[in-house]
């Protein structure tokens, strides 16, 4: 996983680059380099190339490493790894991961030489460097944030990523559906929490911030089977979801029916 680069870095590396590019020409047009400088220049791109693959091959690691740390990130991916799990959105939760990319970091510092790094390798160093750095800042003001808005939040996170992008394929992907419908649950306690610390401590977002986000639960829990309205569109895709599966010969209607009842009983407790 190499870290990419900006195209200002870019622009500033080559920037930077060039002159002494330029030098270098002049400075090959009247001194040829000796037979000794041209083998140890060679060494030396070795040794870079060589550094520079055991570092990419180290961020390949960190990064799915990094991925356990959140399931709906791997679903987003297309992948099914811990497909039946949500994130851990605790504060607990939070500072286990600063305190990973601080133990990747302390890492990479002991086992990796910086200077052996290609430019490119050295920019990803720095950048994963960085974001420990800030997440470790960041710690302080985790009290800080309004875990509810209109803009973002778990009342309108949840429903898009499950409707969305937890796709069912198999009977194991809507088990998995069903799985992660109840620990929503636990999620939005965890958010619950930090959104009562905040408020303790006079943190608290606009009056307007709260209409919507009161707006936008209500929507999500209005209709069946919470209420006797039309179908809710959490329980419209639940129903959708076992019935392609029955359609599709994957399971019976007699399973779908249990399924769907699974799913119910999930949104309603």
């Amino acid at each position: 996983m190499r870290i990419p680069i900006t195209r200002n870095a870019l622009a500033v590396a080559l920037a930077l680059a060039l002159p002494f590019g330029l030098v270098a020409c002049k400075q090959a047009a009247t001194d040829a380099p000796s037979a000794g400088a041209e083998t140890a220049t060679a060494a030396t791109s070795s040794d870079q190339l060589s550094e520079t693959a055991r570092l990419n091959a180290w961020f390949d690691e960190q990064y799915e490493e990094q991925l356990q740390f959140s399931p709906i990130q791997l679903t987003f991916l297309g992948r099914k790894d811990l497909y039946d799990q949500i994130d851990d959105v605790s504060d607990a939760g939070i500072r286990k991961q600063a305190a990973w990319l601080q133990a990747s970091v302390a890492e990479m510092e002991a086992g990796f030489d910086r200077s052996k790094l290609g430019l490119e390798a050295q920019l990803s160093w720095n950048l994963w460097k960085k974001q420990s750095e800030l997440a470790q800042a960041g710690l302080q003001f985790l009290g800080n944030g309004y875990p509810f808005n209109q803009m973002f939040g778990m009342q309108s996170r949840a429903p898009t990523f499950i409707i969305n992008f937890h796709k069912v394929d198999e009977e194991k992907d809507y088990v998995a559906y069903v799985s992660r419908l109840r620990k929503f649950g636990v999620a939005f306690d965890q958010l619950l929490e930090r959104a009562r610390a905040s408020s303790a401590n006079g943190i608290r977002p606009p009056k307007f911030a709260y209409e919507g986000v009161i707006e936008q639960s209500r929507k999500v829990i209005g209709g069946a089977p919470f209420d006797d309205g039309a179908d809710s569109a959490l329980w419209a895709d639940a129903q959708a979801k076992a019935d392609a599966l029955a359609k599709d010969g994957k399971i019976s209607d007699e399973r779908a029916a249990e399924l769907k009842d699974e799913a119910r009983k999930a949104l309603l407790e």
